[in-house]
């Protein structure tokens, strides 16, 4: 019978990301001869890499303007924030319009760290009646916040105008046109930067069976043939989810 107690921590501050710390904690106990009882609770961090904090191009292409006649009013939250940003009901700009909407794609210097949580927990039984078979079940739950990822331009565009807190409207930008002589709510573009705007949980079971043996003994001989190991692990998942 034992108990094991284990406990870590570590602070870290890197160019271009706040201080941070991760951690772990947890231990394991064994009641009983055969059976041992563990847990662990642990912080994880990742810091941006360079190529997501850095580096920003140009593109132009097709954004379909939700404030446009035939769109503006497929949702009553929509139409109120198209007319607030001063877009006209009558509007209907061309299609070359649509074509070429600009923006910006690349890194973002403002990245936070990824942020993931754990904790597993189970036991471990190794029988007295079969000393080289093991069996161990153990309960994960994972969590990851402010994962790093991008908010695809058409997607941003609607967000701003479909919610009632106008998410994303900071990546739009509207103005004047040379085909529209006189209107300065044409859409003239959309950034797609890397953001900390997605979050992730996953829960479930790992269960794994572990049988060792000697190759002498199944071969009926004296003789040192070394052990054979056989191991079966199975995954159940029963929550896998993902939220941008």
């Amino acid at each position: 019978r034992a108990i094991n107690v284990e406990a870590a921590y570590r602070r870290a501050n890197t160019d271009g990301a706040d201080e941070y710390g991760t951690w772990q904690y947890g231990g394991d106990w064994s009641p009983i001869d055969g059976l041992r009882v563990r847990a662990m609770r642990a912080r994880a961090v990742r810091t941006p890499v360079p190529g997501e904090l850095s580096g920003i191009g140009q593109t132009f292409g097709v954004v379909q303007d939700p404030c446009t006649a035939a769109r503006r009013n497929q949702n009553a939250t929509r139409a109120a924030n198209c007319l607030a940003d001063g877009v006209p009901e009558d509007y209907a700009p061309g299609q070359i319009i649509e074509q070429s909407v600009g923006g910006l794609s690349g890194g973002n210097p403002d990245l936070k760290p990824e942020v993931g949580t754990t904790l597993v927990y189970g036991f471990v039984w190794t029988p007295s009646f079969a000393p080289d078979l093991s069996l161990s079940i153990d309960r994960f739950d994972i969590n990851i916040k402010d994962i790093i990822t991008t908010v695809e331009r058409q997607t941003a565009l609607n967000l701003c105008y479909d919610t009632v807190d106008r998410q994303f409207c900071n990546v739009v930008e509207r103005g004047t046109h040379p085909l529209l002589p006189g209107a300065n709510y044409v859409l003239d573009s959309v950034n797609e930067q890397n953001l900390n705007v997605a979050e992730q949980d996953v829960t479930g079971f790992d269960i794994q069976a572990r049988y060792s043996f000697s190759l002498g003994d199944v071969l009926g001989r004296s003789s040192d043939l070394g052990r054979l190991n056989l191991s079966s692990l199975i995954t159940i998942y029963d929550k896998a989810r993902k939220v941008a």
